[in-house]
């Protein structure tokens, strides 16, 4: 038989032809990959095993947001405020939370309570390039710490049979507010650890990171690269009872005994206490001031690790959607900076420039140091 040649310009056609064929079906492929495996991660009760591939891993962000606690009115009165004073300011991080899927809330020091739309807070997803969200039922927080909770409002100290753990000397404090802080300390460390895992599926390496509450107005711009540095931390100038545990921002390793060591150092810290400033045992704010406070300035080898911001103002949002407007000056000079006042000037006229809308009557007083006003959308 006569073997027919192939002319060579056909062939070098041919095989372009199949090499261009290859080329798409890989493309497709990759595509395929890309859609199968989302950058987000919704309402997950559980960290995932595997966080695989992200398309939006190509430029990594150095900073990400973290919010916490359970979210009170949060389309209405702090969504607004996130994406003017947060979101536009730190345009690149990567956004956590974890939030409570709670209902209804009694009243309490937290307000009248009420209802509450704890789901309203994936809104926040239409505003980020990437967002991570942790959802956990109430329900769960008890398991795990009922025990601990028997033992703090419980156990006497064995010379003086006063409460050990419980702050006795707060006037304000009841069982319910331990558990409340302990809810509090829980969220914060759970976010912590969802941003920790995603974080290393992933391969983001963050050199700044704040952690937030979503249960806020924030009255003025916040900014990550403002104030703190690498051996510095920046928390809140008011809300000072003896210091502020409401925020923080600054260098990762240093936020991470902020949001991960509570638990661990209650032991410590109670002893210390019982020692030094008997009666005062797991009051929240001189938790943080002789316990974790120490431990950030020993790590960042910095004495002057704490920094108070001197312009930052936000005010605590209820789930009848009030707002306590006294927040930023509550106990005068020695509960807040003089700065503050200044920077803010008029609480009311801010937070209605920031909502859109007109807030209802007069203030009412809560108590001898804080006011309340009603914005409830009409």
């Amino acid at each position: 038989m006569k073997k027919t040649k192939v002319p060579l310009m056909a062939l070098l056609q041919a095989l372009l032809l199949l090499l261009a064929v290859l080329l798409l079906a890989l493309q497709c492929h990759l595509s395929w990959r890309v859609s199968l495996y989302p950058s987000h991660l919704n309402n997950s009760n559980n960290l995932p095993d595997s966080l695989l591939f992200d398309a939006n891993n190509a430029t990594k962000p150095t900073c990400a947001l973290l919010f916490f606690g359970l979210p009170r009115a949060f389309t209405s009165l702090v969504l607004p405020s996130i994406r003017q004073n947060i979101l536009l300011h730190n345009p690149n991080c990567h956004v956590y939370v974890h939030f409570y899927q709670q209902t209804q809330e009694a009243a309490g020091r937290s307000g009248q309570g009420g209802t509450l739309r704890p789901d309203e807070i994936y809104q926040l997803q239409k505003y980020v390039t990437v967002s991570y969200i942790q959802a956990e039922p109430e329900t769960q927080f008890w398991p795990l710490y009922e025990t601990l909770l028997q033992r703090v409002n419980h156990t006497k100290h064995p010379q003086t049979n006063r409460p050990l753990y419980f702050p006795w000397k707060a006037k304000t404090y009841n069982y319910q507010t331990m558990v409340n802080i302990f809810k509090m300390w829980h969220s914060i460390q759970s976010v912590w650890k969802l941003m920790e895992h995603t974080s290393q599926q992933q391969g983001y390496v963050y050199d700044e990171v704040a952690l937030l509450r979503s249960d806020v107005v924030y009255l003025t711009p916040l900014r990550l690269n403002e104030y703190a540095n690498e051996q510095r931390i920046v928390i809140p100038g008011f809300g000072k009872y003896p210091i502020s545990d409401r925020m923080v921002y600054g260098p990762y390793d240093a936020v991470r005994i902020w949001a991960t060591e509570r638990f661990p150092r209650i032991e410590e810290h109670v002893q210390f206490i019982a020692k030094h400033d008997p009666g005062w045992g797991l009051h929240e704010e001189r938790f943080l001031n002789y316990t974790i406070f120490p431990a950030i300035r020993q790590v960042l080898h910095n004495e002057d690790a704490i920094f108070e911001h001197p312009q930052l103002c936000f005010l605590r949002a209820r789930a009848d959607e009030s707002v306590w407007i006294s927040d930023c000056t509550a106990g005068g000079p020695n509960g807040s900076l003089r700065s503050i006042a200044a920077s803010v000037g008029n609480v009311t006229q801010r937070l209605e420039a920031i909502l859109g809308r007109h807030c209802h009557g007069p203030p009412k007083r809560l108590t001898r140091s804080f006011l309340s006003v009603d914005c409830a959308k009409q």
